[in-house]
């Protein structure tokens, strides 16, 4: 099953968008589309190493409703050749990521 994959900007973005613009979101407009979504174990340490403890309860009831893709062997290995491919820096951990998980 197709599935889109959620990076931190696009999460971060939702979080801080007022409530009257929350509709004119990217993560809004995604959720039109009728996939589920998944975001990458990278995306979770990111969005949780701060300090708030309430937004850390926003998070984790966010993420219970999403699949959450480990950074393994393969996620690595497939990031690596990705760098190697581009010879850039990025996003390429969590490409890798959603790159190598299975359908």
């Amino acid at each position: 099953m197709d599935m889109i994959c959620l990076d931190t900007n696009i999460l971060i973005a939702h979080k801080r968008a007022k409530k009257a613009d929350k509709d004119k979101t990217m993560l809004y407009r995604l959720t039109t589309k009728g996939y589920p979504f998944a975001i990458s174990s990278i995306t979770v340490y990111e969005l949780l190493r701060g300090d708030n403890t309430d937004e850390d309860v926003y998070w984790k009831a966010m993420f219970a409703n999403m699949q959450i893709l480990p950074f393994d062997f393969a996620c690595a290995e497939q990031a690596a050749r990705i760098y190697k491919d581009l010879k850039q820096q990025g996003l390429l951990m969590i490409a890798g990521g959603a790159l190598s998980f299975p359908r």
